[in-house]
């Protein structure tokens, strides 16, 4: 996930995914996948995209 994010950043900057639906999407093995899911979405959110599901 973290090479996706870096490669999106720069299409982030442009706003070529504003207004585009997007899924968060996380798995742990632990109890640490809310804080993923969370910050994921808040990634998301600054790169323009409409969260619909996490």
């Amino acid at each position: 996930m973290k090479a996706v994010v870096e490669r999106l950043s720069y299409w982030g900057h442009l706003f070529r995914l504003a207004g585009k639906p997007c899924i968060v999407m996380a798995t742990a093995d632990t109890n640490g996948v809310n804080i993923v899911s969370d910050y994921l979405e808040k990634v998301a959110n600054v790169m323009g995209l409409n969260v619909v599901d996490k």
